[in-house]
């Protein structure tokens, strides 16, 4: 460990850099998060949460599933809840198989046990949040649609209570809240997307996979005809009191727009990773420091580029 600013310590060189070394929250009915992001002396300790948004097939689970390897390899407490995982494992929900007609917008008892189910995968969310080391960074990443207004006001209400629950009982980390929207209208990416789909427990059984394709794609016509699509005033800081931010990745990362995502060392990371997110393979040569030739390197990445007719990427590693 190495001494940092006045107060604090130097834990790890991952996201977490400094805890301080005596608590920085204060009772519940003086707590600020923008009182202690605003003391220089302090580099904020966060639990966030990460809500994915998005139609079907638009790649939440897959940036989701990258996110989550980054944030491990940096040393960040880090975890996914998967709704669809969670209907197909207990069978709540319409559980595995549920065909089309499950997810339409006039099928009320449906939505209604989907909403629930939702819900109860943002409480397990929440309860592994505050079981965290309160020292420490953490981040959550809530994979399911989220495409109404109505169900992203459930979840960050949800998440002000544990807020203040946690607030109330003693210093864990301030909480913020991040919408991630996948936006994707790319034919050739969500062909691909659909194909994959098929492979999960709703579809691989199925005998006439045309036929299974057929009734995702009814499900996706379902949803578009519910989808909201998140709007900027929905992290306004009047409209929470509770740190939120927003940020949409187009195409697989063809674009980024981010919303109110600063003052954070942690969601720093995760932009970073986002703004350097592809779809597009590659070969990666990992070469080991002390064998490696400049020529016959490049030599050999021009020719792989040449034979793949795709780019080639070089790691060095000590």
């Amino acid at each position: 460990e190495e001494a940092g600013a006045e107060g604090c310590r130097l834990v790890s060189p991952a996201v977490r850099l400094l805890t301080p070394m005596q608590p920085l929250s204060s009772p519940m009915n003086s707590f600020s998060w923008q009182a202690e992001r605003s003391n220089p002396m302090s580099v904020m300790r966060e639990a966030i949460v990460l809500v994915m948004v998005g139609l079907p097939a638009r790649g939440k689970s897959f940036i989701s599933s990258s996110l989550l390897r980054h944030l491990r390899l940096a040393d960040v407490s880090a975890r996914t809840f998967n709704a669809g995982s969670l209907r197909r494992d207990t069978g709540a929900a319409g559980g595995a198989g549920a065909r089309a007609d499950y997810f339409a917008a006039g099928n009320t008892q449906a939505k209604e046990e989907r909403e629930n189910l939702a819900m109860r995968c943002c409480d397990q969310m929440l309860e592994w949040i505050y079981n965290q080391p309160s020292e420490s960074s953490c981040v959550a990443i809530l994979d399911a649609t989220n495409t109404t207004r109505e169900r992203r006001r459930r979840v960050l209400e949800r998440c002000r209570e544990a807020a203040d629950e946690q607030h109330c009982d003693g210093s864990p980390p301030p909480l913020r809240v991040v919408f991630i929207e996948s936006i994707c209208d790319d034919p050739a990416i969500l062909e691909g997307n659909y194909k994959m789909k098929l492979q999960n427990d709703d579809y691989k059984d199925s005998d006439n996979k045309e036929k299974a394709l057929e009734d995702f794609k009814q499900r996706v016509s379902a949803y578009v005809e519910q989808y909201h699509p998140i709007e900027d005033a929905e992290v306004a800081q009047e409209e929470t009191d509770i740190a939120t931010g927003l940020v949409r990745v187009f195409n697989g990362g063809e674009k980024i727009h981010s919303v109110r995502t600063g003052c954070s060392l942690v969601m720093l990371n995760i932009s970073n990773f986002l703004h350097c997110f592809h779809l597009s393979p590659r070969k990666i040569f990992l070469v080991p420091e002390f064998a490696a030739d400049a020529q016959g390197l490049a030599a050999l990445l021009r020719q792989a580029e040449v034979e793949d007719e795709e780019e080639a990427e070089l790691v060095a590693s000590p």
